[in-house]
């Protein structure tokens, strides 16, 4: 509320719309409007006036505890009992004292040493009685004051202020604010002394202003600027190189460190663009060399077939020559596709494979059905994948026309997000596992009897062709899974992940 006192004795009425309070800091007056304003809460504080020893009471303890505490006579003096006798009031000569009191900045200490305040004049001759002309003046002179120049390192700032009031001093208060830290004033009550354990660098002006007894404030007050110096590291400047040499530092790593990646990324390219060169070369000088001398050799032993007709041995090793030959021509044939960078694709593999079998079905006299999507993706497959996925599906099609007595194959292909599946269905015979499972491609594998099976059970024998289509599938990421019983047929899926181990063609 702004009452100066906590503990109340009486309310007296003047009838002029005030109330008189009688209390153990003095007779008080309120206005009744202000009152009601801060109990609607229209106001945050009560303007009151305080009369103490200044004004003569003999002594500022009212008395309390029986009734009444005070009164108000029938010549409208208000009568109030003291602890030293009573004390008569006549409102009607109640004065204000309207003279704000000047306001002076006494001394600066920075670190509980008195740092001095250049041209600080104290008032002229004759100023204290003008009024609100001499504390202007004061003022005036108190604004053109320099600013002062702290240096830098200072923990503690102390501000002496003061104001002058002949009629009550005891009872003026003050209001302080240190612009450049506090953007609120701070109510300092009637202490004259301002403290701040630190300040960062920076310009500063401190401002107090005073009220006298009556709360009659003097707004324009004192003024003191001053400017804390920092240390030079503490300088916009040499923050502002740190930042750009901070800023310039860990741009030079990052260019460093990706010019680190880029020329591991182009040294990676050239050994690739390099290996894909020797592989063409190699592939090239297979096909010439090789490839032209087994074509010789074929062509060598037709020529001379022909002429031994007539000598069974003969002939018969020239057959088993021819033979060789053409086995190796196509030896030759899946070497020189798998070595060479050109056929890196896809397309090329499913091509591949599709008159891979064609061939090799239609020599057995099984028909194939070969199923593969429209359009393809483009997908880069490493020689690694295409060998092994090759011997895999080969070896698939030689235990067909082996083992199964199939009079038809079904190929297949399904393309998902990470890479495709490659089915190989035949109508033959099927046979049992022993222990393997399709949830289990690791598991043992081993071929049991089949129970009414059609044709004969030289499949049944043991063999390394089914390991090692798991294990060729293994050594590139994939899987292969059999689904076979007997009379039933055989299905084959080998399923490739061609994003883990190859890459997206642009």
């Amino acid at each position: 509320m702004g009452l100066p006192a906590t503990i109340i004795c009486h309310l007296v009425d003047d009838g002029e719309g005030n109330l008189w309070i009688s209390s153990h800091r003095g007779v008080l007056r309120a206005s009744k409007a202000e009152l009601h304003r801060c109990a609607d809460g229209a106001a945050k504080s009560l303007h009151c006036l305080s009369y103490g020893k200044a004004e003569g009471l003999a002594s500022q303890v009212c008395s309390g505890g029986f009734q009444p505490g005070a009164c108000k006579a029938a010549d409208g003096r208000i009568w109030v009992p003291t602890a030293r006798g009573i004390a008569i009031i006549d409102p009607a000569t109640v004065t204000t004292n309207t003279i704000p009191p000047p306001v002076v900045i006494e001394e600066l200490l920075v670190d509980r040493r008195p740092f001095e305040i250049a041209n600080q004049a104290a008032p002229l001759p004759g100023e204290w009685g003008q009024g609100r002309a001499a504390a202007q003046a004061q003022t005036s002179r108190q604004k053109n004051l320099r600013a002062l120049q702290i240096p830098p390192g200072k923990q503690r700032f102390e501000i002496h202020y003061t104001a002058l009031s002949f009629a009550a001093p005891e009872k003026v208060r003050f209001r302080h604010k240190l612009a450049g830290l506090e953007r609120d004033w701070v109510e300092a009550g009637t202490t004259r002394l301002a403290e701040y354990s630190y300040l960062p660098p920076g310009d500063y002006s401190f401002q107090v202003i005073a009220c006298n007894n009556d709360e009659v404030w003097n707004q324009d007050g004192a003024s003191l600027s001053f400017t804390v110096l920092p240390y030079f590291w503490q300088t916009w400047w040499f923050q502002a190189v740190a930042i750009i040499s901070g800023a310039g530092a860990v741009g030079a790593s990052v260019l460093a460190a990706t010019r680190r990646r880029v020329r591991r990324k182009l040294e990676l390219v050239e050994r690739q663009r390099a290996l894909e060169r020797e592989r063409s070369r190699i592939a090239r000088d297979i096909h010439d060399d090789l490839g032209a001398s087994l074509t010789r050799i074929t062509m060598l032993s037709q020529t001379v077939r022909s002429e031994l007709e007539s000598a069974p041995q003969a002939a018969a090793d020239v057959d088993q020559i021819y033979t060789t030959a053409r086995e190796l021509t196509k030896a030759m044939d899946e070497i020189v596709w798998a070595v060479n960078p050109r056929h890196d694709t896809l397309d090329s593999l499913v091509t591949y494979l599709g008159r891979f079998a064609q061939e090799f079905l239609s020599a057995a006299g099984i028909r194939c059905r070969l199923e593969v999507p429209m359009h393809l993706p483009a997908w880069a497959l490493t020689a690694e994948i295409r060998h092994n996925v090759f011997l895999a599906f080969k070896e698939a099609l030689h235990n067909i026309v082996k083992h199964a007595a199939a009079s038809e194959v079904q190929i297949f292909m399904e393309l998902f997000d990470a890479g495709f599946v490659l089915v190989i269905a035949d109508n033959g015979r099927g046979f049992e596992l022993d222990g393997q499972s399709d949830l289990d491609p690791l598991a043992p594998i081993s071929l049991a009897p089949a129970q009414g099976g059609r044709g004969s059970s030289t499949r049944l024998a043991p063999g390394n062709g089914l390991p090692n289509m798991r294990k060729r599938l293994d050594e590139v990421g994939g899987r292969c899974e059999w689904d076979t019983a007997p009379a039933k047929g055989t299905r084959v899926k080998l399923t490739v992940l061609v994003k883990r181990h190859g890459r997206m063609l642009p």
